[in-house]
C-alpha cells in the first residue's frame, strides 16, 4: 500500500506551523520564540550571574517550556566567544516531579540525563582541552549488562559510536571497567562537574523541571522538594529552570527551608496580541518548502481566535492544527485568503457550538458574565480574591458562579488546604470554546462586532 501524502507537504511546509510542541533547544528553536525578549534577558542575566534555580510562573499553554529551551540554547552559545560553558541537558522532554518520586529515584533520573549530556559533549570538550577522566571506563561499563539500567536511561541521547541505538539497547561487551554502582556513577559525574565548573562563573549543566503544578498541593511540593535542596538544587555545576502554573512555583519555594534557593519567579504572561501574528509568520518562514506554500490559517485569522479564546497560545495553535489536518489542502491552495480565514472561523464556531450544545446543565446569564470576564479580561486565570473585577462586592457570590461553571466542565477551581493563598480559577478549554460561541451569538444578535 502506498503511503498517503503528507498534509503539511501539500500545504508547502516541512511540518505543522501550528505545532503545540514546545520549542526545542536549537538554533531554529531560538528563531521561533517571539515577544519574550524581556523574560529571556532576565533568565540569561540570572544564569550568567550564578543563579542556580530560576523559576518561571505562568498559566497553562503560555510558553514557559519554550522560553526555558531558548534561554538554555542562547546560554550554550556563549562558549564560542570565550564565555562561560553552559550545557543544556539532552532530553526530549523536561523532567517532572510526581508525588511518588523519591529523592533517590529523582537523583538517579537527573544524573542519567547529565551523563548523556556530558558524553555527547565529550568530543567538543576534548577539542577545547577539557578531558573527562574515566570517560572510557564509564563508556565500557554502559555497554555491559551491568550498566544496562543506566544505558536505557541515557539511551536516546547517545549516538551509535557509544554502543547504543535510538531505543537505548546496548551491546553485550564484557565489563572490563571494574564496574560501577549507582553511587559510583554519580561520584564520577560529580568529579566531571567539579572539573568543568569549579565556580558558578564557569557555567553549568542546565536541567529543567516542568509542570510543577502536578504536585497538586504545597504539602506534596514541600515533601518532594525540600530533600532535593542540598542534594540537587544546590549541587555544584548544576543549574535549574523550574516552571509551573496555578501558583505552585511561588508557594513551593516559599517555605523557610527553601528560602534563598531561587530568585523571585519570573512571570510569563500571555503574549501581547500585537505580537501574535509574528508567531505564525516566524514559523511559516522557517518551515516553508518554497515560495508557493499556503498557510491554511493566516496570521490575522490566528490572532483573532487567540484573542477570542482568552490569549492561550497553545490552545489557539491546537485549534489551527486540527483544522488544517481535516481541511482539504488542494481546495485551500486554490481559494482566496479571505475564504480560507472564513473557513477556519466557521470551524472554530462549530467546535464552540458543539460544546455549548453538550452542556449538561443550564448556564445562567450571571454564569456567562463570569465566564466572559475570566476569559476576556483575565486571560483564563485569576484568583477569587479578584472578585471586584467581576462586579461583586464580596467573594462568595463569585464562588457560587464558579461552582456552577465547574459543574458544567467550563472552569477548574484549584484549592490548596495547605496554603490558602493558592486558590486559582482557570478556564478549561471547553470554557474558552463556550465563550467563543457566546461571543459570536452576541455579535449576531446585536449586528455588531463585540469587543474582544
Amino acid at each position: 500500500m502506498v503511503a498517503p501524502p503528507n498534509k503539511w507537504h501539500q500545504y508547502g511546509f516541512t511540518r505543522s506551523p501550528y505545532s503545540t510542541e514546545a520549542i526545542k533547544v536549537s538554533e531554529d528553536g531560538a528563531k521561533l520564540l517571539v515577544g519574550r525578549d524581556n523574560e529571556l534577558d532576565t533568565i540569561l542575566s540570572d544564569l550568567n550571574s550564578g543563579a542556580q534555580v530560576i523559576a518561571l510562573e505562568g498559566d497553562y499553554g503560555v510558553g514557559k517550556t519554550s522560553l526555558a529551551a531558548v534561554a538554555a540554547y542562547e546560554a550554550s552559545t556563549w562558549r564560542a566567544d570565550g564565555g562561560p560553558l553552559f550545557l543544556p541537558v539532552k532530553a526530549e522532554v523536561p523532567l517532572r516531579l510526581g508525588t511518588t518520586e523519591t529523592p533517590e529515584s529523582f537523583e538517579k533520573k537527573v544524573y542519567m540525563r547529565i551523563a548523556g549530556t556530558l558524553l555527547l559533549a565529550s568530543a567538543s570538550l576534548k577539542a577545547e582541552g577539557r578531558h573527562l577522566e574515566g570517560l572510557e571506563r564509564l563508556r565500557r561499563w554502559l555497554q555491559s549488562p551491568e550498566g544496562g539500567g543506566w544505558a536505557a536511561g541515557i539511551g536516546a541521547s547517545i549516538p551509535a559510536f557509544f554502543g547504543f541505538n535510538l531505543n537505548g539497547s546496548r551491546t553485550r561487551t564484557p565489563n572490563t571497567s571494574g564496574g560501577f554502582s549507582d553511587t559510583g556513577v554519580i561520584t564520577l559525574i560529580d568529579s566531571w562537574l567539579a572539573e568543568l565548573f569549579p565556580t558558578p562563573e564557569c557555567g553549568g549543566v542546565i536541567c529543567f523541571i516542568d509542570n510543577l503544578e502536578e504536585l497538586e498541593n504545597v504539602e506534596n511540593a514541600v515533601k518532594v522538594f525540600e530533600p532535593l535542596r542540598d542534594t540537587l538544587l544546590r549541587r555544584p555545576g548544576l543549574r535549574w529552570i523550574v516552571s509551573g502554573a496555578e501558583g505552585m512555583v511561588r508557594t513551593a519555594f516559599s517555605t523557610p527551608k527553601m528560602s534563598g534557593v531561587f530568585q523571585e519567579p519570573i512571570s510569563v504572561l500571555p503574549l501581547h496580541p500585537d505580537l501574535v501574528p509574528s508567531v505564525i509568520s516566524a514559523r511559516a518562514e522557517i518551515l516553508r518548502q518554497d515560495d508557493s506554500s499556503v498557510l491554511p490559517v493566516s496570521a490575522d485569522a490566528f490572532e483573532k481566535v487567540y484573542l477570542a479564546i482568552g490569549k492561550n497560545l497553545r490552545f489557539a495553535l491546537g485549534l489551527a492544527d486540527k483544522y488544517a489536518m481535516r481541511a482539504n489542502p488542494s481546495h485551500l491552495r486554490t481559494t482566496t485568503a479571505a475564504k480560507r480565514d472564513q473557513a477556519f472561523d466557521t470551524y472554530v464556531l462549530n467546535e464552540s457550538n458543539q460544546v455549548v450544545g453538550q452542556l449538561g446543565k443550564k448556564i445562567g446569564t450571571a454564569d456567562w458574565k463570569t465566564l466572559g470576564v475570566l476569559v476576556r479580561e483575565k486571560a483564563g486565570s485569576c484568583s477569587p480574591g479578584e472578585y471586584r473585577d467581576f462586579g461583586y462586592t464580596a467573594m462568595p457570590p463569585l464562588l457560587t458562579r464558579v461552582k456552577s461553571l465547574r459543574e458544567a466542565g467550563l472552569v477548574r477551581y484549584t484549592t490548596d488546604e495547605s496554603d490558602l493563598r493558592r486558590r486559582i480559577i482557570t478556564a478549561e478549554n471547553n470554557g474558552r470554546l463556550a465563550y467563543y460561541s457566546r461571543l459570536r451569538s452576541d455579535e449576531e444578535l446585536h449586528g455588531v462586532a463585540a469587543e474582544v
